[in-house]
């Protein structure tokens, strides 16, 4: 699906993290046990008056309230993407990273920095991290050449690297000596 005029850009923050280190299996825990104590097996059934009734801990409820909001604008993201409109894309996004920080608290402050820095560029969408927490981010912007973008996040002397993303149509095979079969 092409979204006239838009360019994906990616930042690098140069923040490490253990994907699967021990913050990030706590989230998923906190979300699973959760969607347990309500009996639901899909974050597709949860609805606020749900999750405030429910008698779990309030980072719980935290996490129930982000996935059941993530999985909405999921949904409401590819629609905007199919109807090509980037405004409701941007906020969507922007949407997602508050709530990443806020009430899945995956966020950093560096991230919080790149993101705020991102939006600020005249042209952009909106920006929000990707991955699994406390490391990158992506936004969209108009300016289909991203380098213009980087002064208002150098100017905020934020580290990392820039990168213009570009859609493919998935894996591909690209030197045939790599896989072996």
């Amino acid at each position: 699906m092409a979204l006239p005029d838009a360019v994906l850009v990616g930042c690098d923050t140069g923040v490490h993290h253990d994907v699967g280190g021990a913050e990030y299996r706590h989230r998923r825990e906190e979300t699973e046990s959760g969607l347990a104590a309500l009996g639901v097996t899909s974050c597709q059934e949860l609805t606020d008056s749900v999750i405030e009734s429910a008698r779990v801990d309030p980072d719980v409820k935290r996490r129930l309230h982000h996935v059941m909001a993530e999985t909405r604008r999921a949904v409401e993201a590819a629609d905007a993407m199919r109807r090509a409109d980037l405004g409701a894309l941007g906020r969507l996004m922007s949407a997602s990273h508050r709530s990443l920080g806020d009430l899945h608290e995956v966020s950093t402050p560096m991230l919080d920095a790149v993101v705020s820095a991102a939006e600020d560029v005249p042209g952009c969408f909106g920006a929000r991290m990707v991955g699994a927490g406390f490391g990158r981010y992506r936004r969209g912007a108009r300016d289909p050449r991203p380098r213009r973008c980087l002064p208002a996040c150098d100017g905020r002397r934020l580290r990392g690297v820039t990168f213009q993303l570009r859609p493919s149509p998935g894996v591909a095979v690209l030197a045939p000596d790599v896989v072996r079969g």
